[in-house]
This record gives structure tokens, sequence and C-alpha cells, in this order.
């Protein structure tokens, strides 16, 4: 709702909209030039003024005339709830102040495609209308529960065994007790007995309180229904606005373990509830939900949407809202969630379906959206999947996700091996929801770290029916691209992840913000999902901590470059990269990205190319230039020691193996060590947690040069692989590689502008500088 800003706006107050994006705030949409297939646009922008200042008008033209103009908004985020026809257009924003236009934003376009789907803003409570009146009115409706039961013996028969496991489980378990950490005076202690509490507390509420409450759901059996039914009526029963707030000052994971829950408890054993204790549990979730209110509108989330655990609510209000139909704040907890998602929602999103934050992390969130927008368009029919970046979503994922690797990288977490039940099942809930086998069989493929295949969620797994799904003829790239965030994967096989030739890419606008790291031009390879060039450090003990901050965050931790022993500026969102040239060809792929802006004044261009050519060899060349003569360290990490000779380097790893021949236009001193620049349990004297497993890290120091090219010929074979056949020819600062039908030229002098010549068959590549 507009609000009247009256006259504490002095027309002394300076308003302006920025030229750069402040820190953490949206991002600008829709993109200049971007061509939608949804419409009308979500638009978002950056303030002119602080909150309150002024209110804002979006102007839309097309050929010059005036098209559509908003109504008087207070913060900067609009979706019109009129349809745009196909064309295209331009916009802007005015700031107005008691009626006068104070300030006005570029012009920016995008088009509207000729296929764009229409789906204009909804009024929230005429959508709340639609809410069925009989329960479970969440995740299942009513009327479909009689072929939903019999279903669970068939095509929801492996998830509801899970779900069955689960459930017995959460039998055994006693009510907690409302948690103390707070009490702790040592801030390390208390940030270790938080993060161990809210992990114990996922077993009684995410896990333990749902599984009894969609088992009972499901089968009726009351023993089930009724240890849910205590579990939430504790729950309850604690202080909202105590520890288990979302605006507690000490973590807000109990918290959003609650509202993750709470609604859905609700709704599948409603009618086993006593009146009082269905008016109290009610109560707690209206509070919650207002409580998700305050805390969005404390951060400001419409401009500064950064915060990571902010981008939970807006799913979660959905589901309180549809269990909660009859409340009257109801349509305005829809209301705030609907405007965001059409909007600056998800904030970690590129358009083409990437996640900044990393691939745990997108997996993570993605899959708790996933529950919230397909109940939301069960019960109510309208369809946020149509959002075009829902619509590729599932394609990061199953480009830059090996279904058997021991790596997710980038960010944090990026140490770990595939969580093996949630991808398997996101996958696999995708490819039903997208009637895609490509999807589907990928979700197969996941193997566990002991190789085993995967187990289901029961909860995203059993939502919609396994039925098969005949395989699309055509043929996709091996390759892609998500320039949105800045993350490239190149494949020599990507249907076959157990003999996959995988080298991941990172070069993102994002920059080292939230649980992304300073590593701009960072890269990752797989074989087979053995991890042969991997990150050097981690998240640990846990996030926050001097081993976190002062090293795995930063580019020394990474396959990156740095500047007289300095990386990239880290926790700065406008200190990034991005992806300049993409290509992929049956041969080969390509992909660069220019990371010079990363590193501030350290660096005027820091180019890197990857060239896969298909199926074991990896050229990657780095174009480097500085303000003034420096050295520049090149890094590589692994898991196992290095083998050294000379300027060759081989990684190994499980019976894989990556052997690297470096050559510079510089003289090239190699080094490796296995120590950790920073104590892994720095700042936590008392922790009694086991200490990482050591690493190997690889450093390639140039001599003192203020431009030099940095060139790598990667080559892998997996176990019981033959040793690929090709071969390398250097004169002076000329590289040739032959490999088959494929032949390549590599100018090392950075005065040549010519930095790589390709040819392999029909298809060509040229570098130029």
């Amino acid at each position: 709702m507009a609000q009247n800003c009256g006259l504490k706006n002095r027309k002394d107050i300076n308003m302006k909209f920025p030229s750069i994006r402040p820190p953490r705030s949206n991002y600008i949409r829709p993109l200049n030039g971007e061509t939608l297939t949804l419409s009308p646009p979500g638009f978002s922008w950056w303030r002119a003024a602080d909150r309150g200042a002024c209110q804002y008008r979006v102007i839309v033209a097309r050929a010059g005339k005036s098209y559509y103009e908003s109504p008087l908004l207070s913060d900067p985020i609009h979706h019109s709830d009129r349809v745009f026809a196909p064309g295209t257009y331009e916009w802007h924003v005015q700031a107005v102040v008691n009626g006068a236009v104070r300030a006005r934003s570029e012009s920016r376009s995008f088009e509207i495609a000729d296929c764009a789907t229409e789906q204009p803003h909804p009024d929230a409570a005429t959508l709340l209308a639609n809410v069925p009146k009989e329960r479970p009115r969440l995740f299942f409706l009513a009327s479909d529960m009689e072929d939903v039961r019999r279903s669970i013996a068939s095509t929801r028969s492996e998830a509801f065994e899970a779900l069955k496991k689960d459930a017995d489980r959460a039998l055994t378990l006693e009510l907690p007790p409302e948690p103390t950490y707070d009490q702790i005076e040592d801030p390390a202690e208390r940030r270790l007995a938080y993060v161990a509490c809210f992990g114990t507390m996922r077993k009684y509420h995410d896990s333990g309180m749902r599984s009894l409450a969609l088992f009972y759901l499901l089968t009726g059996e009351k023993r089930y229904g009724e240890a849910a039914r205590r579990f939430i009526v504790d729950a309850a029963q604690w202080d909202v606005e105590g520890i288990s707030s979302i605006l507690a000052p000490y973590g807000d994971e109990v918290g959003l373990g609650l509202l993750r829950a709470g609604a859905e408890v609700y709704d599948w054993i409603y009618d086993i509830f006593t009146e009082d204790e269905r008016e109290l549990v009610a109560r707690m979730l209206g509070a919650r939900a207002d409580q998700m209110i305050r805390r969005l509108e404390k951060h400001d989330y419409t401009f500064t949407p950064e915060e990571s655990h902010n981008g939970r609510l807006p799913g979660f209000l959905l589901e309180h809202a549809i269990a909660c139909a009859e409340d009257e704040r109801a349509p305005s907890w829809a209301e705030y969630a609907l405007k965001l998602i059409a909007t600056n929602f998800p904030h970690w999103a590129g358009h083409e379906g990437g996640w900044a934050q990393g691939v745990p992390y997108g997996l993570s969130y993605n899959s708790r959206d996933a529950i919230p927008f397909h109940a939301w368009k069960l019960a109510t029919g309208h369809d946020i999947w149509l959002k075009p970046y829902y619509q590729n979503m599932p394609w990061f994922f199953y480009y830059v996700v090996s279904p058997v690797g021991e790596l997710m990288p980038f960010g944090d977490t990026e140490d770990q091996p595939i969580r093996a039940s949630q991808a398997r099942t996101f996958l696999q809930f995708h490819g039903l929801r997208l009637h895609n086998h490509r999807l589907r069989a990928w979700a197969d493929q996941v193997r566990d770290p002991e190789g085993q295949p995967a187990e289901i969620d029961p909860f995203l797994g059993i939502l919609l029916e396994d039925k098969p799904i005949s395989p699309e003829k055509d043929s996709i790239p091996q390759d892609r691209v998500f320039r949105g965030v800045g993350w490239g994967a190149l494949h020599s096989d990507i249907e076959h992840p157990d003999s996959d030739f995988m080298v991941l890419f990172r070069s993102s606008p994002f920059g080292g913000v939230s649980h992304g790291h300073a590593s701009q031009n960072d890269f990752a390879v797989m074989k087979g999902g053995r991890a042969l060039i991997c990150a050097g450090g981690l998240r640990f003990p846990h996030h926050g901590t001097p081993f976190h901050n002062e090293y795995a965050q930063h580019s020394i931790s990474h396959n990156c470059v740095l500047v007289n022993g300095e990386g990239a500026i880290n926790r700065d969102g406008n200190r990034g990269g991005e992806i300049i040239d993409f290509k992929t060809t049956h041969p080969f792929g390509y992909v660069c990205g220019e990371a010079e802006n990363a590193y501030g004044d350290l660096l005027s261009r820091y180019r890197r190319h990857l060239v896969m050519i298909r199926p074991s060899i990896t050229i990657l060349i780095d174009e480097l230039e500085a303000p003034e003569a420096s050295t520049f360290q090149w890094l590589l990490h692994a898991f196992e020691k290095f083998d050294l000779d000379a300027t060759t380097v081989t990684s190994h790893r499980k019976g894989a193996s990556l052997k690297g021949q470096l050559f510079a236009s510089t003289d090239l001193r190699l080094s490796q060590t296995n120590a950790w620049p920073v104590p892994p349990d720095k700042g936590y004297p008392t922790l009694d947690k086991e200490l990482p497993e050591k690493r190997w890290h690889l450093t390639a120091e140039t001599e003192r040069v203020e431009r030099c090219r940095i060139a790598a010929i990667f080559s892998v074979r997996g176990p019981g692989e033959s040793v690929p056949d090709f071969s390398i020819t250097a004169s002076e600062n000329q590289i040739a590689l032959s490999a088959g039908n494929t032949t390549a030229q590599i100018n090392l002098s950075p005065d040549e502008s010519t930095v790589l010549s390709l040819s392999s068959g029909p298809e060509d590549l040229t570098i130029q500088s």
C-alpha cells in the first residue's frame, strides 16, 4: 500500500536514483534489453532516497507513447495487474514527493515475446476464496485423497515406505524442551550450542512431527496423528517472541523449522485437535506469519533481499495463508509473498535458472519452495511455476551437479559430496512436473558416497505420482552456461556420469557474498565424479568462523589467481566477474570469464579461457594484466598430493588422474604445501570436533611483470582407461596441440592478438585478446 510521505519530506532532501548497485540491494529487473516470456514483467529498482522519503511511479512507454503508469508505490517493486502485449518497451521510475517528481531513473528497455504467457498480478483474497473448505488443503486436497491413498501401493510406494520409516522413528521421540542456548554468555560457546540445537530440533519439527502428521493423513492410523498432535501443541505453547522467534538475536533456525512444519501439521491432523488445541495452534500460526512480515519489513526485503534466510519466508507465508485461509490476515500474508515472487524473488537466481549461492543452497531453497508452490497452485489455481526462472532452474542442477560427484562446487559446503537423497528427489520431482525423461533419468543415476542408489525424500518425493515418461528424441548440448549467476559446465558425456569428464567454471556478477566466495574465474574438475581439482578450504567448524571468513571464502582457497599474494575482494556484491563468451559444439565446448572487476585496482585484465576437447582434454589460458609490475600466483588445489616435475603437475583421486602441463610467457616457479594458512580451530580453543583432513595447495608463481599469459593443457583418465592420445609441441611462445582430428595453437605472447586457434573437423574456434 502506498504511503503518504507528507511534510516530513523537505525539499532539501537529496533524491537521486543510484548508478551503482547499493550494498545488499536487489537487482534491476527486467534486465536491460531482456526478452520476456511472461507478461507483464515484474519490476524492481533501487531506492532514490531513504525508505519513506518518497513514493515511486513506474512509467512504461511503447513506440514513444505512454503505455502504462503504475499507482504510487512505497517499495521499489511492482507487478502490474495488466497484461502487456508482445512488443518492445521502454521504462523508467519516478521518485515522487507530495505529487511532485523529484528524480527520474535512467530508461531501460525490454521485449515481450510473441509466445509470452499471460499472468497479470492476481488479487490474493480472490485466490484464497478458491481454497477448499475441506481438509487437507495443503500438499493434497481432500477431494483427491481417495486416489492418493490408492497410489501409495504403486506410483507413490517408494516415497510412502520412506515416510513410514521416518514416522516410525519419530514415534520414539520425547517432547523437546524449549531451548536455552541464549543463556550461554561466551559467544563462541553459545554459537556452537545453537548449531547443535537446531540440528537436534530438526529431528522433532522439520522431520519428526511432519512425518507423523503426513503418515496419519495417508493411513488414518491414530497413534501417528496423536504423536504429531503432542509435538505441535507443545510447540504452540513456546513463547513466539522468545528463543524460537525468527527475530531472536542468537539464531533463527529453530523458528524457521517451526515455520516449515507448523502450517502443514495443523492442516494434516486438523480433525484430531480439540477445539482449544485448534485455537491454540492457529493462534501460533497467525503470530508466526505476522512475525515473518515484520522480519521482511525490518530487513526492507523489497530493496535489500540479500540476507539468505529471508528467502525461505515467501513460501512459508503461502502455506500459512492456505492453512489459515479463514483468518482475515491471510490475504495480506499471501499478497506480500506474491508481490515478492513476481518481482525480485528469488534474489540469488539468474534468469537462465542458475543459483548464485551454490549448489547445496540452491537445492535446499528450491526444494523448500517446491512444496508451497505446488500447494498454492493446487489450492488456488495460480501457477508460480510459470515464471521463466522455474522453467529453467532444474537444468542448472542437471548440468552443474554430478549424480555421482564427491564435490558440489562452488561456495559454502562445496567440499561435500552430492546430497544424494535431496538431489535425487529434487530432479525426480521436476522431471515429473515438466514431463521430462532426461531429468527423471538423472535422478535414477544419483549415488550416495558409498556408491548406493539414493533414497527418496518422502515429502517432495510423494507429491507427484512416479509414472513412466517417454524419452525425448532430440539430443541436448554437452555444455551450458548460466550467465545471470556466472556459472558454466563443460562435459564429455553428461548422460553417463560414471565416465563423464566434467569441468565447472565460475565468474559471477554476484561477487563473494552470502554463501558465495571471492572465487572469480574459479574452476573444478571431476572425472566420473572423482574430484581431481577442488577447493582448498571449507566452512569449518561452522559459518562465520575465522577459518571460514579469513581463508575458505577467499581466492587463496580456490583455483584462481592472486596478485602479489592478494585475491579478489570479498564480501562486496559489486566486485564480481562475468561470463563473456561461450560456444558448444560436438567436438568441443568453450567458456570465457572476465574477472578484473573483482580485484579492484590490482588488475586491468583477468580473462580466463577454458576449452574442453572431448573426451579427455581441457585447455586453460589466462590473460593477466596489472597497472604495474606484479607477481601472479596461479593456484590449484586437490585432496591428494600433486606429482610435480618441472612444469608438469598430476593429481590423483580414487584411480582417476589429471595431468597438466603448464606454460607461460614468463618463468614459473612451482611449489606445493598441505599447510592451512589459518588454523581450522582458530577462535575455538575448546572445540572437540575432529579437524578437517588436510589438502594440497599448488602455486605457480610468475616473475614480476605487468602482463603475461599462463596456459595449462590438462588430460584426464578414469580407472582402467588408457592414456589419452595427443601430442604437444612447444617453441618459444607458441604451443601446438594435436589430438585426433583436433588441432590447437596457443599464443603465449601478450603482444599477440590471437590467443588460441582451434580446428576440429567442420568446427573451429578463434579467441582474440
